[in-house]
């Protein structure tokens, strides 16, 4: 098993994982992409499936776990893919 600092966040779906962990730069590129934190939260809310991409990539420790996991959820539910985001309740 592999030492994971406590501020990493684990997600997985359907065998890929990927860890992400919350950064000034990927807030900042989040951020500007949306035109400020209010219009990134409204899509946060919304489940926007490409602004959870963008979160997945821009906060990935490993991009290429990043691009396995984004590929696993292509075309899932949507439901699906905010269970994975969410994580057990």
């Amino acid at each position: 098993m592999t030492f994971r600092p406590a501020f990493d966040i684990a997600l997985e779906y359907e065998g890929a994982a990927v860890f992400l962990r919350p950064s000034l730069l990927a807030a900042t590129r989040l951020e500007a992409l949306h035109n400020g934190f209010p219009a990134l939260l409204m899509k946060i809310q919304q489940h926007d499936t490409t602004t959870l991409r963008r979160i997945i990539a821009y906060a990935a420790t490993d991009q290429n776990a990043a691009q396995r996991f984004i590929k696993a959820m292509a075309n899932k539910p949507l439901k699906d893919i905010q269970h994975a985001a969410l994580g057990p309740a």
